[in-house]
């Protein structure tokens, strides 16, 4: 009976142990398994393309196979803000769920350059417009991915942003992290110079400066004569 039992035993634990194997090998399978759209696990998805349009709370992505559009819910204000950023032939790697019949956005990455000229400059952004197309803005960076450095920017690169002039050729490299940052800016050419503004005046504005002697008697004459 001992043996019996052991048997028994053996069988139920190689039976057990089959089991468990062949679930684990179907699992790692659905999750390195590709699909159309991509592949993940427990439900999440990545799908990489290129930007076609966007709107408020959608991006249109271009595969190689079709047209995909992807949704955020409008809690989600990182992502948001994220789209509102983005811009036609933009490449990204979106990170999605299936629900409702909706692909919903959990993280857009990306990173790319854009040549163009800076329209406009504060202390946190730059916008810079391209030959074809809407000026586009990037944040300054952060110092790192710890939160203590994500609290700070780079100053380095900071600086090197801050120089920028409004029409001021730039190519700037650019990556998405929590929104469209800038990695690096190079400068192609500076804007034209501004005229400067002598204490010294040309004859032509010196006589705009002095008071209107001649324009006062001509009018005079005018009034005479009528």
């Amino acid at each position: 009976m001992t043996s019996r039992l052991a048997v028994r035993c053996a069988l139920l634990i190689i039976a057990v142990s089959a089991a468990a194997w062949a679930a684990t090998g179907l699992g790692a399978e659905a999750k390195t398994g590709s699909g159309g759209f991509g592949s993940g696990a427990d439900g999440v998805e990545k799908t990489a393309g290129t930007v076609v349009s966007t709107t408020t709370q959608s991006v249109d992505l271009k595969l190689s196979n079709g047209q995909i559009t992807f949704h955020a819910v409008k809690r989600a204000k990182e992502i948001l803000f994220t789209i509102g950023q983005l811009a036609p032939q933009d490449s990204v790697t979106i990170t999605w769920t299936q629900k409702d019949g909706r692909k919903w956005i959990q993280k857009i990455e990306g990173r790319g350059t854009l040549d163009g000229v800076v329209t406009a400059r504060t202390d946190a952004w730059v916008n810079v417009k391209p030959d074809n197309g809407d000026p586009q803005k990037f944040l300054f960076p952060w110092a790192g991915r710890s939160p203590e450095e994500v609290a700070k920017l780079d100053q380095k690169v900071a600086k090197k942003i801050s120089r920028a002039r409004v029409g001021d050729k730039a190519r700037v490299t650019w990556e998405i992290s929590d929104a469209k940052r800038v990695v690096d800016v190079k400068y192609l050419s500076k804007a034209p110079a501004e005229k400067s503004k002598s204490h010294t005046a040309s004859p032509q504005a010196a006589s705009h400066n002095r008071p209107p002697a001649r324009r006062l008697l001509n009018q005079a004459k005018r009034i005479a004569d009528h």
